[in-house]
């Protein structure tokens, strides 16, 4: 029992830490990685991997004729 709560006192103080910090690099900080994000995701070899991946999730689903 003492190690779970040691656990949850340690993941919580890492949030905490993770908050504070994320806090302090406010708004400007945040609207500069979501911009990189998106032209990231704009790049068309970003698009093609999303797509190949979309199409081996679905040969992998039940139901579209693939056999196992």
């Amino acid at each position: 029992m003492g190690r779970k709560i040691m656990k949850l006192v340690k993941n919580t103080l890492i949030l905490g830490v993770g908050y504070v910090l994320g806090a302090q690099a406010g708004r400007p900080r945040y609207e500069q990685l979501k911009e990189q994000a998106t032209k990231l995701l704009q790049r068309p070899e970003v698009k093609q991997a999303g797509d190949r991946a979309k199409d081996a999730v679905a040969q992998k689903l039940p139901g579209n004729g693939a056999q196992d």
